[in-house]
């Protein structure tokens, strides 16, 4: 990906407001719909949730600390990936026709057959608001200069700029596998 740092961080948190937006229009829903599941081996609406949530207790505060890190760096009008951080960001898009390829999850981050309450849409949105402060943030910093480490491995630097959209791209993924749900 190459273009313009602030449209991609305007992107992202049309992204994250669009989310935001959709997980408000659950909190209407009772917690046996959204517990709901069509066999084991599928997530509920709040286990997809909780499964984000996992990986923003990961990720934002890795964010937070390489930006802080580069606090000292001028940011860059134009943002490029690397070719690690597009693979990731790319992995996480839909294919062209909508579906989302299948992918297997860490066990620390595998919701799957939780006893999970509404508190678990209350911590999503709390952290999608940190991440509005870490896009602001990022705006500021030279994001290609700020690395964080990974859910893989945390030795596997990646720039902040493609961990936002790893990110963020991620929460969109599990927005479209909940908007699949049926419930009966």
């Amino acid at each position: 990906m190459r273009g313009r740092t602030l449209d991609l961080l305007s992107s992202l948190s049309k992204d994250i407001k669009e989310d935001l937006a959709y997980i408000e229009s659950l909190k209407s829903q009772s917690l046996l719909q959204l517990n709901y599941k069509a066999d084991d081996t599928t997530w509920s609406t709040l286990e997809n949730i909780e499964h984000l949530n996992l990986y923003g207790d990961f990720y934002i505060p890795e964010l937070e600390k390489a930006i802080l890190a580069a606090a000292k760096t001028s940011p860059k009008a134009e943002f490029k990936s690397s070719w690690l951080g597009e693979y990731f960001a790319n992995a996480m898009l839909p294919a062209a026709n909508g579906d989302i390829k299948k992918m297997k999850t860490f066990k620390s981050k595998d919701p799957n057959n939780s006893n999970l309450s509404k508190d678990i849409i209350t911590r999503f949105e709390e952290q999608q608001n940190e991440l509005f402060v870490l896009l602001d943030k990022a705006a500021n910093v030279d994001i290609r200069k700020a690395k964080t480490g990974t859910t893989i491995a945390t030795w596997i630097k990646v720039n902040v700029g493609d961990i936002l959209r790893v990110v963020i791209y991620h929460n969109r993924r599990h927005m479209n596998q909940i908007r699949k749900i049926k419930l009966t």
